[in-house]
C-alpha cells in the first residue's frame, strides 16, 4: 500500500480502516472490528514485529523531495540508517522524525542542507558533522519528485512475498543442541538458564535491540551510560566495555586462564569452553561463562535502573 499512490483501492482500504489519517499506521487500525485477514496482514508492521526486523530492514527509500523519509530514522542515504551511524549527532538533532525535505532550504527547486542541532558539538560529535556533511555534499534532494521505497532483493526494487517468506525460513535463530545442553543443565540457577538462552539469541533488552524493534528510549541516544563511548549492545555490555573487560581478565587470570577475549559473544564463549578436552572441564567453564555474564548484565541493570556505581572488585566479589 506503500507505493499505490491515489489508487481508488488505496483510497477506500485507507478510509475504511485508517479513518482521516490518509497513511498506514504501525499495525493500528481504526477499528476493532475488521476483517480478520486484513488486521492480521496490518499486525505485520508492528513495531518489534519480526516481520519488520527482517523483512522491513530490507527496504529503502529512493528519494526525491524528501517529503515521506525520514532523516535519522529511515534507511536511505547509501542504503544506511544515518541514526545508526551518527548517533551523537541524532541524540542532539533538534527533531529526530524530521522529514529528509525539512532539512534545508529549498533553493531553485534543489535542497541546500541547514542542518539545526540543540547546542555546540564538540569532540566525536563535530567529527561525526564533517562526516555527515561530506557524504552529504553529492545528495540532490528535488522539488516535487515523489520518493519512492525499493525492496533491496529484487533488482526491479518491487516487493515479493515469495522472498520475504524465504528471508523469514532462513534468518529464524535457533540454538544448535550442543549449546542448548549447556544452557539447560541443573548446576545452573533457573534465571541463569534463561539469561543464557536470551543472551545467545540476542533478545535481551539493549539500547540496540529496542532501537531495532522501533522502541525508542533515551531521546534515541544509543550510546552505552557507564563509558559512553560506543553503542549499547549486547556484546559491549557483556564483553567490551573497559569495566566488563576488567572483570572477565581478574576472573580469567584467577582461574589460571590467560588470552584475550573476542568481541563476539558466541566466539568469546567457544575460545574459552570449546577449547576445553574433557566433558567435565568444558561444562564447568561453560557454567563459570554463563555464570559471569549474568553476573554483568545485573550489575548493567543495578547501574541503569538503581542509579548503583558498582566497581570491579564489587562486580568480582558478586561471582
Amino acid at each position: 500500500m506503500g507505493e499505490m499512490g491515489s489508487g481508488l483501492w488505496k483510497k477506500v482500504l485507507l478510509e475504511k480502516y485508517y479513518g482521516a489519517r490518509g497513511e498506514v499506521g504501525v499495525g493500528e487500525t481504526r477499528r476493532r472490528r475488521v476483517s480478520k485477514i486484513w488486521e492480521d496482514i496490518v499486525s505485520l508492521g508492528k513495531e518489534g514485529s519480526e516481520m519488520v526486523g527482517i523483512v522491513g530492514n530490507s527496504f529503502t527509500w529512493e528519494v526525491g523531495d524528501g517529503n515521506r523519509v525520514k532523516f535519522w530514522k529511515d534507511v536511505w542515504l547509501e542504503r544506511r540508517n544515518l541514526g545508526m551511524d551518527f548517533p551523537r549527532l541524532k541524540n542532539v538533532a533538534t527533531n529526530v522524525d524530521i522529514k529528509v525535505g525539512e532539512m534545508g532550504e529549498w533553493c531553485e527547486g534543489v535542497l541546500r542542507w541547514k542542518i539545526d542541532w540543540r547546542r555546540e558539538l564538540v569532540g566525536r560529535a563535530r567529527e561525526e558533522q564533517i562526516s555527515l556533511l561530506t557524504q552529504l555534499e553529492g545528495v540532490t534532494i528535488r522539488e516535487g519528485v515523489g520518493d519512492r521505497r525499493i525492496w533491496q532483493h529484487d533488482k526491479s526494487g518491487n516487493y515479493s512475498v515469495r522472498k520475504a517468506i524465504s528471508m523469514l525460513i532462513d534468518n529464524q535463530r535457533v540454538l544448535d543442541s550442543d549449546l542448548c545442553k549447556a544452557i539447560w543443565n541443573k548446576f545452573l540457577l533457573g534465571r541463569v538458564c534463561f539469561f543464557a538462552w536470551r543472551l545467545f539469541l540476542d533478545r535481551l533488552p539493549t539500547k540496540m535491540n529496542l532501537e531495532r524493534r522501533g522502541i525508542h528510549v533515551s531521546n534515541g541516544n544509543i550510546i552505552y551510560v557507564r563509558c559512553n563511548e560506543e553503542e549499547e549492545d549486547l556484546a559491549h555490555i557483556i564483553i567490551r566495555c573497559k569495566f566488563t573487560h576488567q572483570v572477565w581478565m581478574k576472573c580469567l587470570k584467577w582461574w589460571a586462564f590467560y588470552g584475550m577475549l573476542p568481541n563476539p559473544i558466541h566466539e568469546a564463549y567457544n575460545q574459552i569452553v570449546l577449547g576445553m578436552s574433557k566433558a567435565r572441564t568444558r561444562n564447568m567453564w561453560s557454567n563459570l561463562f554463563l555464570t559471569i555474564g549474568w553476573s554483568l548484565w545485573n550489575a548493567h541493570n543495578n547501574t541503569i535502573f538503581k542509579a548503583q556505581e558498582i566497581s570491579m572488585e564489587d562486580a568480582f566479589a558478586n561471582i
